[in-house]
Formats: structure tokens, C-alpha cells, sequence
């Protein structure tokens, strides 16, 4: 068992060289910028509204059930023909309907995490830029070129 009691630290990484540490986070940065995920446009430029058509026609599908859109023989039909489904499928118009408010709260889950995205993307590239200003300030001038 380690004595917790000890000064030194778990990782001696203030023991390191500052060129070594910079090397490290280097290193890092160029695995981060190879990650997929960070890379991946068609997470971020899905058509939400898509979905939410999608959804919105799920719902006026009205499963398991006739939809009727009219009073011809043939909506007639189908009204006489939903009876039956309303009282032995109850539960599963129950289900369908659970699972479509489900799926809205899912879309809805999916939009913010959009907007999370590009607000992280948005904030990153202001960093970005950021420290290439500073990078570009700290920079000794060559004068020896100046006439």
C-alpha cells in the first residue's frame, strides 16, 4: 500500500522539460484531429427537419388503425373496420402512441446536441484563432531584412 502522506505526485509531469511537455500535447493534438468523430460533416448537416417530417407523418399514419380521410364507401369501411382494433388493440395504439412522443423527445435530445456541436465547433475555431494571434504577437521580429 503507498503512503498518500508523500509530497511527490502520482505523474512527475512537473518534473519534465517544457519542450517535452509541449511534445506531448503536440502528439495529442495531432491524434485528436485524426479522430473520425471530430471530422464526421454528415453528424452535424443531417437534415433534422427531415426527421420531424418523418415523425409528423408516423403520427398521422395512426398504426394500427385505418386512417379515414373522407365519407365514401371506402372510408365507411375503414371506420367499421377500426372498431374492432380500438377495443382488442388498445394496447398497442397505446404503444405506437408512447413510442412516437418517445421519438419526438429523442429528435428534440438531437437537435440540442446539434447546437451543442456547432457552438463547441464555433467556440474552438475562436480559440483557434485566438492563439494564432498570440503565437503571431509573441514571435521575435527579424529586422535584418529591413532596409
Amino acid at each position: 500500500m503507498r503512503n498518500r502522506t508523500s509530497s511527490k505526485p502520482d505523474f512527475p509531469i512537473a518534473d519534465l522539460p517544457q519542450h517535452e511537455i509541449n511534445d506531448i500535447l503536440r502528439r495529442a493534438d495531432e491524434h485528436l484531429e485524426q479522430h473520425p468523430l471530430l471530422h464526421a460533416p454528415s453528424l452535424l448537416s443531417a437534415p433534422i427537419t427531415d426527421l420531424s417530417w418523418k415523425l409528423q407523418n408516423l403520427y398521422f399514419m395512426q398504426a394500427p388503425l385505418f386512417v379515414v380521410k373522407g365519407n365514401g364507401l371506402r372510408e365507411q369501411i375503414k371506420r367499421i373496420l377500426n372498431l374492432p382494433i380500438r377495443v382488442f388493440g388498445y394496447k398497442q395504439i397505446r404503444f405506437n402512441h408512447e413510442l412516437l412522443e418517445l421519438v419526438g423527445l429523442m429528435l428534440v435530445q438531437l437537435q440540442e446536441i446539434r447546437l451543442q456541436a456547432e457552438s463547441s465547433i464555433h467556440i474552438n475555431q475562436v480559440g483557434e484563432q485566438r492563439q494564432d494571434t498570440l503565437q503571431m504577437s509573441s514571435r521575435p521580429h527579424d529586422s535584418s531584412g529591413d532596409i
